[in-house]
């Protein structure tokens, strides 16, 4: 049994060198590891995780990219992308619509979130969005409707935040940004903001509610 359990150390003490060895190579490489600061992209993002950052990966449609603030030039946003150049955007009694198509969604229960960023707790309703081939979670603020003005874009990439109640970090507020300044795809959850060092009691809650864990697909 000793020697089992030896041996079984052992194995593990590999496996984990050599995935060791992969993530160093890849983030050599390829990969970026940022720790988000907002609740924009909530609930599939929330502020403290630490997610991983496919550099230089071709953008598509429902993709959550990194990007170049268009008016701010020394930061980046973080948010999905919605639309690209040429289609018309609008809402419709508080549902997206792309080129005069409602975009499906599928609306679910009321949750509690607690914003560790403006420290206070909302009620939001947890929606799924069907963008495309994109299948992916959403917030929408409960006792409020989702609006937006029609815009058909021009020249660069649409992006909302999936937290449809927070404006404050996507192009309902910046507007458009240049495809040529994104950075790269959110493609991975490395860490979830419940395991980050200092986090609170609320935040591991919102972690648990939410089903965040390590090394989650974001879709």
């Amino acid at each position: 049994m000793r020697d089992f359990t030896k041996g079984t150390l052992k194995i593990l003490g590999w496996v984990a060198a050599f995935l060791a060895v992969v993530l160093v190579v890849l983030r050599l490489g390829f990969v970026d590891v940022i720790t988000v600061g907002h609740n924009g992209m909530a609930p599939t993002i929330v502020a403290g995780d630490q997610v991983a950052l496919w550099r230089g990966a071709k953008v598509e449609t429902g993709d959550v990219v990194l990007c170049e603030h268009p008016v701010e030039r020394s930061r980046y946003v973080l948010a999905r992308v919605i639309a690209r150049p040429g289609q018309a955007l609008t809402s419709e009694r508080g549902q997206l619509l792309i080129n005069n198509q409602h975009v499906r969604r599928d609306v679910g229960e009321s949750k509690r979130f607690y914003d560790s960023v403006a420290q206070r707790v909302d009620r939001y309703i947890f929606a799924t969005e069907y963008l495309g081939n994109n299948v992916h979670p959403m917030f929408l603020r409960e006792h409020s409707q989702f609006d937006l003005r029609p815009h058909t874009v021009r020249t660069g990439l649409f992006v909302l935040g999936d937290n449809r109640g927070y404006r404050g970090e996507d192009s309902r507020t910046y507007g458009e940004v240049d495809e040529s300044t994104c950075k790269g795809v959110v493609f991975l959850r490395l860490v979830p903001a419940a395991m980050q060092a200092g986090a609170v009691d609320s935040a591991a809650s919102n972690s648990d509610d939410l089903g965040h864990g390590w090394l989650d697909y974001i879709r």
